[in-house]
């Protein structure tokens, strides 16, 4: 079994919503923003997320004005997608502080960009939390500032 590293510093959330991924689901709270068709967005804020020396992607708030949401999303670098392990982990959270808030996944990376559920924007700013686990060595925690459209 891999090993899956110590454990990620979530937000302090009141709320923890499933990360539901059905097809043709409703625009919830918690929803997959790909499968509820509000996938196509901006980017509020970024921050590079790094391991030691290595770049491995940047950590983003994105943001559909349609769907009045906004979610986490991890976009990985080459030096991530060619890395020579497959013992590599994904955690992010998306995190809304005006109610507490949070969607959360840790998965597996598929070599290609993860997000976390959607929160509504309505009800206040969102913040992208993240890290990657390379062979059990985590990276340090990454979180970007409160974005609002």
């Amino acid at each position: 079994m891999a090993a899956r590293g110590p454990a990620m510093a979530w937000s302090p959330a009141r709320k923890v919503l499933p990360y539901t991924f059905k097809q043709g689901q409703s625009k919830v709270d918690g929803a997959d923003p790909a499968r509820a068709g509000c996938v196509e967005a901006v980017t509020l804020t970024s921050q590079e997320i790094w391991s030691g020396p290595q770049r491995l992607g940047n950590i983003e708030v994105r943001y559909n004005a349609e769907c009045g949401k906004a979610w986490a999303r991890l976009d990985p670098n080459a030096a991530l997608i060619n890395f020579p392990s497959d013992d590599i982990r994904v955690r992010l959270e998306t995190f809304r502080p005006a109610d507490g808030s949070a969607s959360r996944i840790d998965e597996k990376f598929v070599r290609d960009r993860h997000w976390a559920g959607m929160l509504s924007t309505r009800v206040g700013c969102v913040v992208a939390r993240g890290q990657i686990v390379i062979d059990g060595q985590a990276s340090d925690t990454v979180q970007t500032s409160c974005a609002h459209p």
